[in-house]
């Protein structure tokens, strides 16, 4: 029973997930949609590409129209991502396009882009002389984003080089701060050395070092004229060594990390061709960095070193080595549950191959200090016909599971993992509740995904009082109100609201909620619910439903569409 009354529409969002744009489900094989900019004007060829969740080659590639239309066909029913960019543009959300907790679409989806003009900054560089220096690879780095918060990773950086008058200009870049440095510290993964990257990099207006440079404020759509660099010509460090392990035959990548506390992460990569065991940075700042190499075995499975620390002092470092080794994974199975409620007879049970199932690794100091791309290694995997599945290269790290899948009258149960047959408490652990460690080599088994059919579904409508304004950005909760479902994870639930005011949950558990909206600036991404140590977010959710005092229950395959919330 309500205990306020509601009314509604239709939006489909995956429910503790960021929605990068909206989604209309039929029954084919495409992916459709349109890319336009803040005005809702179209962007013809606007670049789009359709990969599936799981990892691999894009299915589709295409480009928008003269209407910003697009559309990519012959997919099969599986989980995908979708990704497009435009030159000189920007997606209009801050919700990602890759990584884990990107958006996943299916067959049958159509999805809405919104692009606005990027911020530009543009200078020269010149000798101490006043000489143009011609050809000289240019990067701007953000270090805090729009929001004013210092980035502790790089997540922007955008590269350049000077014309024949020395002029580079570096365009459609996000709204934020950054700092411009020239020659050196380059990303010479494809190619052999240039003339500049031998030499450190000289940061704007004629810095050597990271805490000397100017700090340049870039808005949407505008420039930053005369950001000028006096290139001090100054000789970098080397750091060489070898490289060991199976795979490396056939050629293996070496990565760089940054290691200090000023300014984000930064990560510099070389591919080493095959025929070699020998690899090297040239032109490098003294200070603290990360070594890490990876390979590939004949399998195709990933194999990694430990990030090892290398502190550069005073002289190059030629003595490095680097081992290779296999990655963690953790293997397990989907089970579903049926229901025997009446209204749920004859709905369609989910399809292994349209699910995923992800391990998300622990964001904590130890994590954000090692090198952050290896947390992307471990793609999303898809349950085989029997629901059986293995997620691989997974570094050593403590992970929480999560799974997504379509079928709108099933919701997650549970996630556990069955102890060792030789354990004396043959219990499953609750893995919602705990983080799974796995360390190198590791192959753990025994993970166990259920599925119970019976889920709820809530849509409706933000309705706005006389002379009450909607905050631009919503997010709308469903907590668990019943005392002894406080620790159940899996029961929080959320998602954004749309701009035209529209809600949507949706593979709701049964039970007694919590019901309320609030600002998303108040509030720490929605994936944080579900995390095990977040206890107090869940908490103080609950505390802030029971202040609104809007109580629902929610019944097995029941779908409200008439939902009122002020």
């Amino acid at each position: 029973m309500f205990r306020t009354l509601y009314k509604a529409s239709v939006v489909l969002l995956l429910i503790w997930l960021p929605v990068v744009g909206q989604t209309e489900a039929s029954k084919n094989d495409s992916i459709t949609g349109r890319v336009v900019d803040q005005s809702g004007q179209p962007l013809p060829n606007a670049r789009v590409s359709v990969v599936p969740a799981q990892g691999g080659r894009p299915s589709g590639r295409t480009y928008t129209d003269r209407e910003g239309s697009f559309k990519v066909t012959g997919l099969d029913p599986v989980p995908y991502r979708v990704h497009a960019d435009m030159p000189a543009y920007i997606l209009s959300t801050e919700e990602p396009q890759f990584g884990p907790s990107a958006r996943q679409y299916k067959v049958g989806d159509s999805v809405k882009f919104v692009f606005i003009k990027g911020g530009v900054i543009t200078g020269a560089v010149t000798t101490a002389n006043g000489d143009s220096v011609i050809g000289i690879g240019v990067r701007a780095r953000m270090v805090r984003n729009q929001k004013d918060q210092r980035l502790t990773t790089t997540t922007t950086q955008r590269e350049g080089k000077t014309d024949d008058r020395g002029v580079y200009r570096i365009y459609g870049l996000p709204a934020g701060t950054y700092v411009v440095s020239a020659g050196g510290d380059g990303d010479y993964s494809h190619g052999p050395l240039g003339a500049f990257d031998n030499f450190l990099p000289t940061y704007a207006p004629s810095a050597s070092t990271r805490e000397g440079a100017v700090e340049i404020s870039v808005r949407s759509g505008e420039e930053s004229n005369n950001v000028d660099i006096t290139f001090r010509g100054e000789m970098g460090r080397t750091i060489s060594g070898t490289m060991s392990g199976p795979g490396i035959e056939g050629g293996f990548t070496v990565n760089l990390t940054t290691a200090g506390p000023a300014g984000s992460q930064t990560n510099v990569s070389r591919f080493i061709q095959p025929g070699t065991s020998q690899f090297m940075f040239p032109g490098i700042a003294e200070g603290d960095y990360y070594l890490t190499a990876h390979s590939y075995s004949q399998g195709r499975e990933l194999l990694l070193s430990e990030p090892k620390l290398i502190r550069l002092r005073g002289a190059d470092i030629d003595d490095v080595e680097l081992t290779v080794t296999l990655l963690g994974s953790i293997s397990g199975r989907v089970l579903l549950e049926e229901s025997k409620v009446s209204e749920c007879q004859g709905k369609q049970p989910p399809e292994f191959k349209e699910m995923s199932i992800s391990a998300w690794h622990r964001d904590n100091e130890a994590a954000r200090n090692q090198p952050q791309f290896i947390w992307s290694m471990g793609a999303p995997v898809a349950p085989d016909a029997q629901g059986n599945f293995t997620i691989r290269n997974l570094a050593a790290s403590q992970y929480y599971f999560v799974a997504r899948f379509p079928a709108r009258s099933w919701y997650l149960k549970s996630i556990a993992i069955s102890p060792p047959a030789t354990a004396r408490d043959r219990k499953p652990t609750d893995v919602t509740r705990v983080w799974t460690t796995i360390t190198t080599r590791d192959k753990l088994s025994g993970l166990i995904v259920t599925l119970a059919q019976g889920a709820a579904s809530l849509e409706g409508q933000v309705v706005v009082g006389e002379g009450e304004i909607r905050p631009e950005k919503l997010l709308v909760y469903l907590v668990p109100s019943e005392r002894e479902a406080a620790d159940e994870l899996l029961r929080f639930y959320g998602g954004p609201v749309s701009e035209d005011g529209k809600i949507g949950l949706h593979n709701l558990a049964p039970g007694r909620y919590w019901l309320f909206l609030q600002p998303a600036s108040d509030n720490p991404p929605l994936t944080k619910m579900r995390v095990p140590d977040e206890t107090g977010t869940r908490a103080r959710l609950r505390r802030d439903g029971e202040a609104g005092k809007v109580e629902i229950e929610v019944k097995a395959c029941q779908s409200v569409t008439d939902l009122k919330l002020p």
